[in-house]
């Protein structure tokens, strides 16, 4: 999958079809000083900040989204928004 079509799968997504990988996420929410909340508003509504894709094995991508200029946040997506 490329940028494009991750865009496309996200601005065709909701909340409810987004899981967390615990305590793997909430680990580096603590890290970046941002909640899951937030996580799951960039996902699904500036899926304009989305930088990067990259396909870390079958059916699971790394999403490298621009959160300053300095700093990207990395959420790992499945099939079914698995983060």
């Amino acid at each position: 999958m490329n940028t494009k079509e991750i865009k496309r799968l996200l601005k065709n997504s909701d909340e409810d079809n987004i899981d967390f990988d615990e305590p793997h996420v909430g680990l580096r929410c603590e890290e970046n000083n941002i909640t899951q909340q937030k996580i799951i508003h960039i996902l699904l509504r500036e899926t304009d900040r989305l930088a990067d894709v990259i396909e870390d094995r079958s059916q699971v991508y790394k999403l490298y989204f621009k959160l300053h200029y300095l700093r990207n946040l990395l959420d790992i997506s499945q099939k079914n928004l698995f983060i």
